[in-house]
């Protein structure tokens, strides 16, 4: 009796073994965290969809920096965790996932801080663009020395998800050739057709903005896919430029027609203190932001097709003042906006509304 027992106890062991499916291979293919060894980073990386990006302190060498990476379960990189990598450009970083089919790239950068030693003045000209996917302009900002390019962020990734552009000059921001001096930014609200209404998104503001698009968000939170802003460590004290701007014909609030009501453009600059539980600004709250201290925007800038000037001073905001150690610690975030329609964020504006804008300027001085 007690064999038969033993022998059928095996069989129904056998037979519940026979039954488990061995386990799907994992298909994500994520990195979750990075730490670096040979670079002293004064804030914590930044992980999105696509991209990591790190601030390392004033005067650190980035050409043998080792990052380690923490992946999803199963999952290898290339080039190799740990490897020494020359962060003086971005280097690009291919996770495959456990299932050895799924792919992901990331574009990891280190960016240096500049101490600011002395008054200087940044001109952004709107000359040098690159192609992303052989559909949209991205606008360079050429490094200066031989540092690396940095780029600005637009509203043209979530514009090419509806399919309605065709050329690059489609797009709501794209360069073009009548500018105050040489190339000029030329920003336009779209049309989004049937895709956006899906989405209830009515109109595509032409924007253009110093930080990045976090695609992770794009759809689900748009607003808060805007992370506004760079470092810096200087103060700014005031913004100029030349634009153009002529409003769409028919405004409109979501998907109602607004009779008689003009659209207007808005070009603004913030200077805000960054901390862990905000390092960013975004479109929720990008003019409303309680780490807000220093403030330059138009206010309503008349029509016009002339190449007009435009002086901005900055001023305090929320009754605050630059800490000049946390300045010299990197500790404060910059952001310029430009926008066809200034309430294109609710959906609010005009299709056909044009902003042009060159040879912008941003004064800073060194310290308080």
């Amino acid at each position: 009796m007690c064999l038969s027992v033993a022998m059928a106890v095996s069989m129904v062991a056998l037979a519940a073994t026979s039954c488990v499916k061995p386990e799907k291979a994992n298909t994500e293919a994520d990195i979750l965290k990075v730490e670096v060894t040979g670079v002293k980073l004064i804030r914590e990386a930044v992980i999105t969809n696509d991209a990591i990006t790190m601030v390392a302190a004033p005067g650190e060498d980035v050409t043998q920096v080792a990052p380690t990476f923490t992946l999803s379960k199963g999952a290898t990189i290339t080039p190799a965790s740990g490897m020494k990598q020359d962060f003086t450009k971005p280097v690009v970083y291919t996770v495959t996932a456990e299932d050895k089919m799924t792919q992901k790239k990331y574009t990891v950068s280190i960016t240096v801080m500049e101490e600011a030693k002395k008054d200087k003045q940044v001109t952004y000209s709107f000359e040098d663009v690159r192609l992303q996917e052989g559909q949209f302009q991205v606008f360079l900002i050429k490094g200066a020395n031989g540092a690396k390019d940095e780029e600005w962020a637009s509203s043209n990734l979530g514009y090419a998800m509806t399919q309605q552009a065709k050329t690059p000059a489609d797009y709501p921001a794209c360069q073009d050739p009548n500018g105050y001096k040489g190339n000029c930014l030329k920003l336009t609200t779209k049309d989004v057709g049937s895709f956006g209404a899906m989405f209830k998104a009515y109109l595509a503001t032409g924007t253009l903005f110093l930080g990045k698009l976090d695609t992770d968000l794009l759809l689900a939170k748009p607003l808060e896919s805007t992370k506004f802003g760079i470092p810096v460590t200087a103060i700014p004290t005031k913004m100029t430029g030349y634009y153009k701007y002529k409003s769409g014909e028919k405004y409109q609030e979501a998907d109602k027609k607004v009779p008689g009501k003009k659209d207007a453009c808005v070009m603004y600059a913030v200077l805000y203190e960054v901390t862990p539980e905000a390092p960013y600004l975004n479109g929720t709250n990008s003019l409303t932001g309680e780490q807000i201290v220093l403030m330059a925007r138009t206010e309503d800038p008349a029509e016009t097709d002339e190449w007009t000037t435009f002086e901005l001073p900055f001023k305090e905001v929320n009754g605050k003042k630059v800490d000049p150690q946390k300045l010299a610690e990197g500790k404060y975030n910059f952001t310029i906006i430009l926008s066809s329609s200034k309430d294109g964020a609710k959906h609010f504006g005009a299709v056909g509304s044009t902003l042009m804008v060159d040879e912008l300027s941003v004064f800073f001085k060194a310290d308080k």
